[in-house]
């Protein structure tokens, strides 16, 4: 998406929303690596380190890193809530699901201009769900993505 997006909305979403960034980023239970071995002394580690790294990149530009960084913590917290890892009306994910939806809504919009915009005639593979066709009442084989 960001090697599409020439006109920069990516890098702007990321600009304008750091402090949101740096949240996810800073959240020790949206880090992989606590997980391995949960303790309020890893917690702390890891809260600074995402920070800090999160600022290095930054201040590099280090764009994709900072977006696959985002993103797979959004996608471990979908993974908490979907797989069992949450326990019902507990309090204590509020925030980073607060964050983690709100960042989901801003990319997803943002990742739509950019395919409006510059994705449309890419060729996007192989449709996991291929349109029916309602007649035959069959799946008529996996088509590609067509143009629109």
């Amino acid at each position: 998406m960001l090697e599409l997006d020439t006109t920069g909305h990516i890098v702007e979403l990321l600009n304008e929303h750091r402090g949101l960034v740096l949240a996810i980023m800073g959240n020790p239970y949206l880090n992989d690596y606590f997980w391995q071995d949960p303790c309020c002394e890893k917690a702390g580690k890891t809260r600074q380190g995402g920070r800090h790294k999160a600022e290095a990149w930054y201040a590099h530009k280090e764009w994709n890193r900072i977006l696959g960084v985002v993103v797979d913590r959004i996608y471990l917290l979908r993974c908490q809530l979907v797989h069992g890892a949450a326990t019902l009306r507990s309090g204590l994910n509020r925030e980073a699901v607060r964050h983690c939806a709100t960042m989901a809504g801003l990319l997803v919009a943002t990742f739509l201009l950019v395919w409006i915009d510059h994705g449309a005639d890419e060729d996007w593979g192989i449709m996991c769900y291929p349109p029916v066709s309602q007649k035959a009442g069959k799946i008529s084989g996996r088509r590609r993505v067509e143009k629109i």
